[in-house]
C-alpha cells in the first residue's frame, strides 16, 4: 500500500474511520483517508502519472510507495542511485 503525511498532496480525497497501520518500529497510526498522488515524469517530454489509493496518515514521517502495486498498475520503477524513478511501461 501506499501513504503520505501529505494531505494537500491527495487528489479525490475519502475519509476512512478506524482504520490504522502497523510501522516497523511496531508503532500504531491512524489512517484518516485515501485518494490519488499525480506525479509529473519527464523523459522526452512531460506524462503524467497517477498513483491511486494513497493512505493518508498524518502521524508518518515520510512517504511510502509499493513498487508491487506500481508494477501491477502498468509502471515500473528505476533505482538509480541516489534517486529512484516510477515510469510508463513502453507499449
Amino acid at each position: 500500500m501506499h501513504m503520505t503525511c501529505h494531505r494537500d498532496w491527495l487528489h479525490n480525497y475519502k475519509i476512512i474511520r478506524k482504520e490504522t497501520i502497523r510501522t516497523a518500529g511496531d508503532e500504531i497510526l491512524e489512517v484518516l483517508g485515501k485518494g490519488d498522488i499525480r506525479a509529473d515524469q519527464f523523459n522526452d517530454n512531460r506524462t503524467t502519472i497517477w498513483i491511486r489509493n494513497v493512505y493518508y496518515v498524518p502521524n508518518l514521517s515520510g512517504n511510502l510507495i509499493s513498487t508491487c502495486q506500481l508494477l501491477e498498475n502498468g509502471y515500473m520503477t528505476v533505482v538509480d542511485s541516489p534517486a529512484t524513478y516510477v515510469k510508463c511501461k513502453a507499449t
